[in-house]
């Protein structure tokens, strides 16, 4: 797993990239990035749900609409 992990970002990064990569990570604020990444990827997986329940139901409206314009019947399950 770790080769092919090497490979692709061999594949998008040049070595000077790299290089730049591993200098941020090493410093000060990379660091804070690291160990703040899991509590931000947490938050916006909530904003996330809480957008899609606010949008959904305006989405289902949107596509029900466009479904008993064509003639078809909408789900009921959903």
């Amino acid at each position: 797993m770790t080769d092919s992990v090497i490979k692709l970002y061999a594949f998008n990064f040049t070595k000077t990239d790299l290089q730049q990569l591993i200098d941020f990570y090493s410093s000060e604020i990379g660091r804070k990035v690291i160990a703040k990444m899991p509590e931000i990827m947490q938050q916006v997986m909530e904003l996330g749900a809480a957008w899609g329940k606010r949008i959904g139901p305006e989405i289902m409206s949107h596509l029900n609409e466009r479904l008993k314009n064509k003639g078809l019947k909408p789900p009921s399950n959903i």
